[in-house]
């Protein structure tokens, strides 16, 4: 799989494990993610740190997850420190939809 969870109380982390986060790996996340809030996650932190480059449909997925939990007040929250990662969402304007912070530590303490 190309990507791990864990969990912290209520709060589900998944960490993305290529380097590229694309097309592949994007279709078995959406429905990943698209489960477990069917399940009653509300609280998902993507992890980032290891990744280098994201492609639309990579984006795609995460929004999708991010429309399902609005709608059940939830959140996905992603973790990064690549500066790339930033400028993708800013580009797309997607930083106006995902909250971004450095460390999963942060991310998850923003849930408290």
């Amino acid at each position: 799989m190309d990507f791990q969870t864990t969990e912290i109380e209520d709060i589900l982390i998944i960490k993305i494990l290529p380097k590229r986060a694309t097309m592949k790996i994007a279709d078995p996340l959406r429905e990943y993610i698209l489960r477990v809030i069917e399940k009653g996650t509300r609280k998902i932190i993507i992890d980032l740190n290891n990744v280098d480059f994201l492609d639309s449909t990579f984006l795609g997925a995460l929004m999708a997850g991010m429309k399902r939990l609005i709608a059940l007040d939830g959140e996905i929250r992603l973790c990064a420190q690549n500066p790339n990662i930033a400028a993708v969402l800013d580009v797309t304007r997607l930083n106006k939809v995902f909250s971004l912070f450095p460390s999963v530590t942060e991310a998850t303490n923003s849930f408290f």
